[in-house]
């Protein structure tokens, strides 16, 4: 669980698409932006995905889902 901890960019990159996307940054950042819209209210600051210009993002670990 990483939670709470940043991954960067290229971690995203190869565990969801695999190591040839690595550097497509622009797809990460097109689906982090979907996912945002709908998890997230779009007049708040981002409480789930916290992101970190130019290196990753982060769960907020406030996000962890309750059965």
């Amino acid at each position: 669980n990483n939670a709470g901890y940043f991954v960067t960019n290229d971690q995203i990159l190869e565990r969801v698409w695999g190591e040839e996307y690595i550097g497509y940054n622009h797809l990460l950042r097109v689906n982090i932006g979907r996912l945002r819209k709908k998890l997230e209210d779009s007049h708040k600051k981002s409480q789930y995905i916290i992101s970190k210009r130019d290196f990753g993002y982060r769960l907020a670990p406030t996000t962890i889902l309750k059965k």
